[in-house]
């Protein structure tokens, strides 16, 4: 909240820096506008430090705890589910399936928040400053957010197909590097 907070206020610093501090010609009031300004963004700076490291810190604690339970659950599973399923295919799905859920939890929710209240004190500010101005842009928004919606679902199709052939190219990968003393023994290594 802090860093959505001086991102909002920042735009009215440089707002008040130019009407008041440079079209009035007045060093002090110039002098104190740019300090204004400079305080705010090392707020920023110092906001984004902390929200990055608290959530890096809570995200990789929270992963570690999935990928243990997630372990633990593949090894309680039975003899016939590891007939069926490919190793390659496990290591694949729980290396980047975990990889996708660490985005997640470390950058993707921290930054929906983030730009949620952005969004939100950004309308209520443009509200405030120019309700014209704010129907147009209820106007041009969902024109702008619709197709990012259906974009968003053909990436998403894209993304679990990536994952599918990131798996088969493992599971190609562990049955050669598995077998490969068999097929040195027999120098079949270029048909591997």
């Amino acid at each position: 909240m802090l860093v959505a907070g001086a991102l909002l206020v920042m735009g009215r610093g440089l707002a008040y820096l130019v009407d008041e501090g440079l079209s009035k010609q007045d060093p002090e009031l110039l002098n104190r506008a740019v300090i204004a300004t400079a305080l705010i963004a090392l707020c920023l700076a110092i906001g984004s430090y902390l929200r990055t490291t608290l959530v890096n810190q809570v995200g990789e604690q929270v992963l570690a705890r999935i990928r243990s339970a997630l372990f633990a659950h593949v090894l309680g599973l039975s003899p016939g589910w590891f007939e069926s399923a490919r190793t390659g295919d496990i290591l694949a799905r729980i290396t980047t399936d975990t990889a996708i859920v660490q985005t997640v939890m470390t950058s993707t929710i921290s930054m929906a928040v983030r730009n949620l209240i952005l969004l939100v004190g950004g309308l209520v500010m443009l509200v405030l400053s120019s309700p014209k101005m704010s129907l147009v842009v209820l106007i041009v928004v969902p024109l702008v957010v619709a197709p990012m919606i259906g974009l968003g679902r053909r990436l998403r199709r894209a993304s679990r197909l990536a994952q599918d052939r990131l798996a088969d190219v493992a599971v190609q990968a562990e049955e050669s590097v598995s077998a490969m003393r068999t097929v040195q023994a027999f120098a079949r290594q270029g048909f591997v």
